[in-house]
């Protein structure tokens, strides 16, 4: 019994099989384990690594399903596109036919029909005609010469489609690039107010520390104690909180990512200097939104197609000219050559419909002059956003500068309050608020600072210029 109880060491009680066969199996386990263990440390390691801001722009470019989407809509208005050029270029076409007949057809000859005297044929007959069996084959060329420009705005209409969901495709990429800043500072931001709880927690504890020393020698009530030890529970409810929210933002990067939510990621920080970069003058902001807005250049080019459908069903009142050649073989027979070709200019004019034409060239007119109306209520609203994002941005970069004093002032404060509590010429509550105090100072300034980023994305987005990260080469996939 002794000896079952008694744990086992490496080394000792290797004098029965048993024993010992327990010892090599555990060398033998540490033995497999050792290499596994130390190949899946790197792994681990580079699951930590920091990821910067333009590599989290790559990674979220190549695995966005909605980028993907947005891709494939290009690719379809591009294919389309030559599609319509085609039809600028003779079509050539081929009809087989076959035939079998049930019986030959025949042609009645009366007595004399040729000749009255002497009678040709000298009797009626019958004559047969055809073959039980038929065939041919039609080769066709056709090549339209002039259509009124249908064929060349038809094109146009396709083309400009194509650009336009090109800038559908850029205004998809921008989007998902804002996306991936604003959670890159939301992690830089609740990682920073995390810190900035754990450190409330650390401090209250130290002054609870203190209160409980300065009740135990008399100095205070023991409702001081109590008071301090609510703050500390306050405190610890704040940093679950904040972890939670940094847990959050992690998880909504790494699903912009298209990763593991709980897959661990580390960002990198920027200083202080490299988040207070400057702010461009309102007016540029506007110059620069007319000139880049992806949406803008969707709405030209849809003003640019709908004056092509406009020209498009113009073309209806001319006549379309084709020239076109067949080449034909049949089966021989007395009365049909085995092969033939020839060539022909074909001109069709529908010039009465009732006023369909018309008709339509005033519903492509009325949806021009929409178009029109619509670009420019859309350039009033870009605008309208462009100056709420400049005045929200220059608000946020005001506030780094107040806040940051407002904390230099709330830790001088706080130390002061802390000494004087310590000397016994102040109370414990002053000391809470004190400390209260320099810890929303010190979260108006992370809020202030990333804000601040969070607001200088959005106005990018709003100029049309947020840009790609280092090595992608365009903003268009190549088809």
């Amino acid at each position: 019994m002794r000896d079952r109880l008694t744990p086992i060491r490496v080394g000792a009680y290797c004098n029965t099989p048993l024993r010992a066969g327990w010892v090599l199996s555990f060398l033998s386990f540490l033995f497999l384990s050792a290499p596994v263990l130390v190949l899946a440390q790197p792994a681990a390691q580079d699951a930590a690594r920091t990821m910067t801001l333009d590599e989290a722009k790559r990674l979220a470019l190549e695995q966005n399903l909605g980028l993907k989407s947005a891709e494939i809509e290009l690719l379809g208005a591009r294919a389309r596109t030559r599609t319509q050029f085609a039809e600028f270029f003779p079509k050539l076409s081929a009809e087989a036919r076959y035939g079998r007949a049930g019986d030959l057809q025949r042609i009645q000859i009366p007595a004399g029909a040729f000749s009255p005297s002497p009678p040709l044929p000298p009797a009626d007959a019958d004559v047969t005609t055809g073959a039980l069996t038929n065939y041919n084959l039609r080769l066709t060329l056709e090549q339209p010469l002039f259509t009124g420009g249908s064929i060349y705005y038809a094109y146009e209409t396709a083309k400009l489609g194509s650009e336009s969901a090109g800038f559908g495709f850029q205004r998809a990429v921008q989007d998902l690039i804002l996306r991936v800043e604003l959670a890159y500072w939301e992690i830089l931001k609740t990682e920073r107010l995390r810190i900035v709880a754990e450190q409330q927690v650390s401090e209250l504890k130290e002054h609870l520390r203190v209160v409980k020393a300065s009740h135990e020698a008399g100095s205070v009530p023991y409702n001081e104690v109590l008071k301090t030890a609510v703050s500390l529970a306050e405190a610890e409810q704040r940093r679950l909180t904040a972890r939670n929210n940094a847990d959050l933002a992690r998880m909504t990067m790494n699903n912009l990512l298209r990763q593991d939510l709980a897959a661990p990621l580390e960002v990198a920080a920027m200083s202080l200097e490299q988040v207070r970069d400057g702010l461009m003058p309102y007016q540029e902001t506007v110059r620069a939104a007319k000139e880049n807005r992806p949406e803008l250049a969707a709405g030209r080019t849809e003003i640019r197609a709908m004056e092509a459908r406009r020209q498009l069903a113009r073309s209806d009142y001319y006549p379309k000219l084709s020239a076109i050649a067949h080449y034909d073989r049949a089966k021989e027979t007395g009365t049909v050559l085995p092969e033939n070709w020839e060539i022909m200019g074909v001109l069709r004019w529908t010039f009465w419909e009732w006023g369909k034409t018309g008709r339509e060239l005033e519903q492509t007119r009325l949806k021009l002059r929409q178009s029109e109306q619509d670009f420019a209520a859309l350039e009033d609203r870009i605008v309208l956003e462009v100056r709420e994002q400049h005045l929200r941005a220059a608000e946020a970069r005001e506030k780094i500068a107040v806040t940051e004093t407002a904390v230099e002032q709330a830790k001088e404060n706080y130390r002061i309050m802390e000494e004087r509590f310590k000397a016994g010429v102040t109370t414990n509550t002053e000391v809470l608020d004190a400390e209260s105090l320099l810890i929303s100072a010190q979260a108006n300034h992370t809020n202030a600072v990333y804000d601040f980023q969070s607001a200088k994305a959005r106005l990018k987005r709003a100029m049309g210029v947020l840009t790609l990260p280092k090595g992608v080469a365009g903003e268009e996939p190549r088809p």
